[in-house]
């Protein structure tokens, strides 16, 4: 599997993360391969992925992506495995969002200590 994440507008990624996966594919002949970019949102979608049908990787927007993982695993979240202010911190949107998120993990913390 070969996974891309994208945090800024940036057009040349595409044929390296295409390079990549040949290079995979190369070294390892025998193995299925899964191509996915995860862009940090859909503001720094640049390009269009376009390989021509070759590896279609699959695009995702990390706040969707959290989301539907919190769904999916539900119980892990609920059982502080992984615990959903974690991941907060990576969609924060303000300075004073970013610390609200991480006070709520720290108190995860010192709950689980």
């Amino acid at each position: 599997m070969v996974v891309e994440f994208q945090a800024y507008r940036d057009k040349p990624f595409v044929p390296n993360v295409m390079l990549r996966c040949e290079l995979y594919r190369l070294q390892h002949p025998a193995r299925s391969m899964r191509c996915h970019v995860i862009y940090l949102d859909r503001e720094f979608e640049s390009v269009p992925l376009d390989d021509g049908g070759l590896f279609q990787p699959t695009v995702h927007y990390l706040p969707e992506l959290l989301r539907q993982l919190t769904i999916q695993y539900h119980e892990l979240f609920r059982n502080g495995v992984l615990p959903e202010a974690a991941f907060r911190d990576l969609t924060a949107r303000t300075e004073q969002e970013l610390q609200q998120y991480r006070m709520a993990l720290e108190d995860l913390e010192h709950q689980s200590a």
